[in-house]
């Protein structure tokens, strides 16, 4: 066994709902911690994770509070907007002020759905990115529709105008990113319903027609959008780091890969391919998603294809390391290095990702060659500190930049002093030695597994077996650990033969899981048919029961 463990659970009949789902047993903010000592810009100063010499971090939020909050954009010297998410379900997002008071930053609400009319509650609905756009307004994605906002305004909700609607929502990856060209025409990033186009059974994917692609929204001379888009692009699976490059009059996208590769093909490592691709779009390109993966190799499910028909990665990302946030660097605070380099947010929780790093670049100003990590040795720490987890990424008006981490709910500013260092990213990510590392994580995960099993089979010897623990044996082990038992982040990882922990985590939503009742329904395309009757009525059995612990 793995330490992410193969998902081979029933065929997924539609695949319409986003592959996250809620976290059952998340952590509040307040429990997940930074040690903090000295200060970075006057703020806390992050200890306990890795920097390029003479950066820091600062804590500017400890996010109690927040639920799932994506970016942060500075308005002004004194005042910081944040967007929250507010986790997997519609509806819920939120928008905060930040403001800076006897240097520190202090925290208010703005805007949550409740607060706003019907024609305008689409702008809440799973928000993800604050950017700037044309005209200095204040651009607000969210999986329904694009929405500018005038926060600083006494009546914030007459500001909101929807400059684009209706877009769609279903799928694995209902999230939107933007980006805008010169003429201000808006690039908008339209993920996949499917992981891989997986549940097609014909030679092409009839999703391409809409989905898995780039639109392009032109700008009209009175500030709107034409509503009849353009497809600029084909064959991206989901592409949240979206970037216009002027000068070549290109789009460049951090494309996040399929997942499970090895399904389909055992000899694949599903940990170490496909790699996330960087691509760099001019109008009418075709990708290669799903038919192909890294440089042109044919995707196992798609065995007839033709590789040489779409467009390669300029480059590739680390596997999984997911991409999520592409800025260029154009302030004057880090070195002149760093200056027109681009830095991506990794967001993934596997070896590769918890970083942000930058790159070499060619004449044409385009990145190219290994990642160059500017902060690094984001991992979990006792004491309560979750694995980094960065998302968006802005340049704040001194030339710091301010991070938001989704998952621990923390605004982090990256700062620098010449006087600590002289700011050189570090070469650190080497695939050989982070190979090594997830084989140790391995064998560690099977050892505690075997551990477990002894002590839970000595349960079930006994004449009287708790309910959940039957639960345990009879539903999670076989249809919800062999996915979620390789998930590194706690509240959703479900171990085999751990029904204490799995009922800390289950006791409240496992019903409205296994239901799809307010949530996402778990396992993806439902319990087997055969014995879905049964489990239901044990679980059924347990709730009657007062859902007694085990």
């Amino acid at each position: 066994m793995t330490l992410l463990t193969a998902c081979a659970s029933k065929p997924i009949k539609k695949p319409n709902e986003v592959s996250y789902g809620k976290d059952p047993g998340r952590k509040e903010a307040t429990l997940s911690v930074y040690k903090t000592s000295g200060v970075c810009n006057g703020l806390p100063r992050v200890q306990g994770v890795s920097l390029a010499p003479g950066f820091c971090l600062g804590v500017v939020d400890t996010g109690e509070g927040l639920v799932k909050p994506r970016f942060a954009l500075q308005l002004d010297p004194t005042h910081l907007l944040l967007v929250d998410m507010g986790g997997w379900n519609a509806n819920r997002g939120q928008l905060h002020m930040l403001t800076l008071t006897n240097k520190k930053w202090v925290r208010t609400p703005l805007l949550n759905s409740a607060a706003l009319p019907a024609d305008k509650k689409c702008i809440l609905d799973r928000p993800h990115q604050l950017v700037r756009g044309p005209d200095n307004e204040i651009y607000l994605t969210s999986v329904q529709c694009i929405a500018t906002i005038r926060p600083l305004e006494k009546n914030i909700v007459d500001s909101i105008q929807i400059k684009i609607n209706g877009l769609p929502t279903d799928g694995l990856h209902p999230l939107k990113s933007i980006a805008f060209d010169a003429a201000a025409n808006i690039y908008m990033n339209v993920g996949s319903i499917s992981d891989n186009c997986e549940m097609e059974t014909s030679d092409t994917c009839a999703e391409l027609e809409n989905r898995a692609q780039i639109r392009k929204y032109i700008r009209l001379a009175d500030g709107g959008y034409d509503p009849n888009h353009v497809v600029f692009a084909r064959g991206q699976r989901n592409s949240m780091g979206l970037y216009w490059d002027e000068k070549n009059q290109a789009l460049w996208t951090a494309e996040n890969s399929r997942d499970y590769i090895e399904r389909k093909n055992s000899q694949l490592n599903g940990q170490e391919k496909p790699a996330d691709e960087f691509n760099i779009l001019t109008e009418n390109t075709v990708l290669d998603w799903p038919y192909c993966y890294d440089q042109s190799l044919v995707s196992p499910e798609w065995p007839k294809a033709d590789c040489a028909r779409y467009k390669a990665p300029h480059l590739l990302f680390p596997a999984h390391s997911a991409p999520l946030t592409l800025m260029m660097y154009t302030g004057s605070l880090f070195p002149p290095w760093y200056m027109n380099r681009l830095f991506v947010t990794l967001h993934g929780y596997k070896s590769y990702g918890h970083r942000i790093v930058t790159y070499k670049r060619n004449d044409q100003l385009q990145p190219v060659g290994e990642p160059l990590s500017i902060v690094y040795g984001w991992d979990a720490k006792a004491g309560g500190q979750m694995v980094g987890a960065p998302v968006g990424i802005t340049q704040g008006l001194d030339g710091s930049v301010f991070i938001v981490e989704d998952t621990s709910a923390k605004v982090l500013q990256l700062y620098y002093n010449a006087s600590e260092g002289n700011g050189t990213p570090v070469a650190e990510l080497k695939v050989g030695n982070l190979k090594q590392d997830q084989s140790q994580l391995a064998i560690d995960f099977k050892k505690a597994e075997d551990k477990r099993k002894v002590a839970f089979d000595a349960k079930l010897a006994k004449p009287s077996v708790p309910l959940f623990t039957q639960i345990q044996t009879k539903l999670l082990d076989q249809h919800c650990a062999r996915c979620h038992a390789g998930i590194t982040y706690p509240g959703m990882q479900i171990l085999k033969y751990d029904d204490v922990g799995n009922y800390k985590k289950l006791k409240d939503v496992l019903m409205p899981l296994l239901t799809g009742n307010g949530l996402p329904q778990m396992p993806l395309g439902g319990l087997p048919e055969e014995s879905k009757d049964q489990l239901m009525a044990l679980v059924q059995q347990w709730l009657d029961a007062g859902s007694p612990a085990p």
